[in-house]
């Protein structure tokens, strides 16, 4: 896993793949495999703490708003420009 997050690390990110990642990955390894280790930690905190009191809606909703973040970082680094330690959707 290491090994994989290493090598997508060095290549231009898939905006695809991690709007998938982070929807489907708990709210934060698409964030981790961007390079963005705050928000990931932060992604999979929020992402645990809401899960059971709320029977996972919320945590759901964490995930979507990150999945559609990470996606718009990554067509944002792909297009050659830089995306901040805490930039959120292009902001």
């Amino acid at each position: 896993m290491l090994a994989l997050a290493k090598r997508l690390s060095s290549e231009p990110p898939d905006p695809v793949l991690l709007f998938i990642l982070n929807l489907f990955g708990a709210a934060g390894l698409g964030y981790w495999i961007l390079g963005q280790r705050e928000k990931a930690v932060i992604g999979f905190v929020l992402f645990a703490a809401l899960a059971y009191p709320t029977c996972f809606s919320a945590s759901l909703l964490v995930s979507g708003v990150a999945a559609v973040d990470a996606y718009l970082q990554a067509r944002q680094i792909e297009a050659g420009r830089a995306a901040g330690k805490w930039t959120f959707f292009n902001r």
